[in-house]
């Protein structure tokens, strides 16, 4: 992915998040695990992170997926061409 491209990309993505009311806590959890913007990290690294269990961090992570999931279908243009049909 060009460089223009990814900060058009993680832009819409952050807007998305933010339309999505997603909590800080999730928001970080998400960018932390989805590599946004940088490498991905394991359950293990973001629980030690936030000083809370693996389990603690997939559920977070879960929780905020529900939420963007129900966002894009009530409001698919958000993201544009970043998001491909289910």
């Amino acid at each position: 992915m060009g460089s223009a491209l990814k900060i058009s990309a993680i832009r819409d993505i952050e807007g998305f998040m933010a339309h999505c009311r997603l909590s800080a806590e999730e928001k970080h959890v998400i960018r932390l695990r989805y590599g946004i913007p940088v490498e991905e990290m394991t359950l293990d690294k973001v629980s030690r992170i936030f000083h809370i269990t693996r389990e603690r961090v997939r559920q977070i992570q879960e929780e905020a997926i529900v939420k963007m999931r129900k966002n894009i279908r009530v409001n698919h243009h958000f993201l544009g061409d970043h998001v491909r049909a289910a």
